[in-house]
């Protein structure tokens, strides 16, 4: 996740809170935020969760970790969804294998 993207969320968690941050406390809470699993999340991943979660949590200090949780499970129903799609692409091609092997005994 991009550094903008990370201050971006950050200014709407602050407006979602109605807690206005100092820009100290503000570089802070991304510094934090930046050295997180948010790293290695793709934008849009990290933004959809961002989205899913934020209106669930009560507190500011709530948002980071139910965040990263609902990243992970985004990223595995994602992961999920690619090995069923090439299982299913597998099957498709043996089935077709099969069926042209049919055809040639006959």
């Amino acid at each position: 996740m991009t550094m903008e993207k990370i201050i971006e969320l950050l200014a709407v968690a602050d407006a979602y809170f109605g807690k206005p941050q100092t820009d100290e406390s503000r570089k802070a809470i991304s510094t934090v935020w930046a050295k997180s699993d948010l790293r290695t999340a793709q934008d849009d991943i990290a933004e959809q969760a961002f989205y899913d979660v934020i209106p669930h949590c009560k507190w500011q200090n709530q948002l980071l970790p139910d965040w990263l949780a609902r990243i992970q499970k985004i990223q595995g129903e994602r992961l999920m969804t690619e090995r069923c799609l090439k299982a299913h692409s597998r099957m498709q091609k043996m089935l077709k294998a099969r069926a042209e092997r049919n055809l040639l005994k006959e």
